[in-house]
């Protein structure tokens, strides 16, 4: 009997320890998950994305909660209650897309809750199911728009972003580098040689500005137009016009208003200087001013210049009138081999863009190369299971594509290969030329 007692007990003893064991460490929901802010900037309004993997189904309704850093704010800011404050959470929500669908009044408000060391908190509900064990589920990626209003902090450095979904009580986190900003930041969408391109100003600006004050952007030599600035004046007038159309500042396009023709001159050095005038007042004595942003989208017809290369950009205005500089910005050469990494984190899943042009056609079903380098490593690790390691072979393929093509499903699975110097050849197939 005594036997059978300390059986009964043991089998107890192990039993409770399996419970305890498995509720201490809970299976993560989520993985993979990092972050991109665009621009990281201080004080700027952003873009943010938010990538990631799920273990868990999320059911429609149920909740995401993102937090931000400290000292992230709203621009304009957000009304204390009323009819205000729903108008503005419905341009908040207006603004996220979930897994390129937008969440446009099917999710309810967003909760937005500021927390003692100064962090800010969304909690929103999901419009539509994810789930994760559909075929070919690869991540999920929640985009917050400038439109949302949110805005860096003020101070530069490594900040940190927060995420769970409803059905874990801890946080999966990602650091983020802010950067400062003495004067002129420029981001230029696509960065390549020859390029029609978007331009994004971010200025600190010193001196305010009234309506119609002129403003000067020096593009750098070697930059053009297409199509080109006519030279009939009648034409050339409307080339102008759709060019100021391109201009915008916050909440405000400059071909709306009558503001003038902008004036563009071509220097000596082949630099394009283009002057117009600003359509608001910039009061920088105001408490709330923090940066000023220019945006000329890619109907402008802006061409980057063509050689590769770092270059920089300058501004003036009426009331600071000698040119100050941007920070360098480099433009690549598409024809030569150029590699991306986000984020460049040490121990971290990243996403790898390679640029290059072939010198031969790429036929279809011909061999691509990648070589990582030593350090790099497969997480999960690939399994010995012949099974599991197909299994895991056809993520890694159904990752990877092509001018916008994904490679996977339909050409036979990539070999992987573990270099002594601890490198790792990945060998997929192009699936288009």
């Amino acid at each position: 009997m005594r036997k059978q007692f300390l059986s009964a007990l043991l089998l107890l003893v192990v039993f409770l320890s399996s419970f305890i064991y498995f509720n201490a460490y809970p299976a993560k929901a989520i993985s993979d998950f990092y972050v991109k802010v665009q621009p990281q900037m201080v004080c700027s309004v952003a873009e943010y994305e938010f990538h990631f993997k799920l273990s868990k189904t999320v059911r429609v309704h149920d909740w995401f909660h993102i937090t931000f850093p400290p000292g992230t704010d709203f621009s304009p800011p957000l009304p204390g209650e009323g009819r205000d404050r729903k108008i503005r959470l419905k341009q908040i929500v207006d603004s996220f897309v979930l897994d390129s669908k937008s969440c446009e009044a099917c999710m309810g408000m967003p909760f937005i809750t500021f927390l003692e060391d100064g962090s800010m908190q969304i909690r929103l509900s999901s419009p539509v199911e994810l789930n994760p064990f559909v075929e070919n589920y690869q991540e999920t990626v929640i985009q917050i728009k400038k439109s949302a209003g949110i805005m860096n902090p003020p101070c530069p450095g490594e900040v940190t972003f927060s995420f769970r979904t409803q059905h874990e009580e801890t946080f999966t986190s990602q650091p983020v580098e802010i950067l400062g900003i003495s004067k002129l930041y420029v981001g230029v969408n696509p960065p390549i040689i020859g390029s029609v391109a978007e331009y994004d100003f971010i200025v600190n600006l010193e001196k305010s500005l009234k309506p119609h004050d002129w403003i000067k952007i020096k593009f750098p030599p070697g930059t053009s137009f297409d199509p080109p600035i006519p030279e009939k004046e009648s034409e050339q007038k409307q080339r102008l016009r759709d060019i100021l159309d391109a201009v915008s500042f916050p909440d405000c396009t400059c071909g709306d208003i009558i503001m003038g023709l902008p004036i563009i001159t071509r220097e000596n050095d082949s630099s394009i200087v283009m002057l117009f005038n600003t359509p608001i007042e910039i009061n920088t004595g105001l408490d709330s001013y923090d940066l000023t942003e220019i945006l000329i989208s890619k109907e402008a017809g802006i061409v980057n210049p063509t050689i590769a290369g770092f270059y920089r950009f300058y501004m003036a205005t009426k009331s600071e009138a000698t040119f100050f500089e941007s920070q360098p910005m480099e433009l690549i050469d598409p024809s030569k081999f150029n590699m991306e990494v986000y984020p460049q984190l040490t121990s971290h899943i990243a996403d790898y863009g390679f640029h290059l042009k072939p010198k031969k056609e790429l036929l279809v079903h011909q061999t691509i190369t990648l070589l990582f380098p030593p350090g790099t490593t497969l997480t999960p690790s690939l399994p010995e299971d012949e099974n599991e390691r197909r299994e895991m072979l056809n993520q890694i393929d159904n990752a990877v594509y092509v001018n916008g093509l994904s490679v996977g499903g339909c050409i036979g699975l990539p070999r992987v290969e573990f270099n002594q110097d601890g490198s790792i050849w990945i060998h997929p197939t192009a699936e288009n030329r």
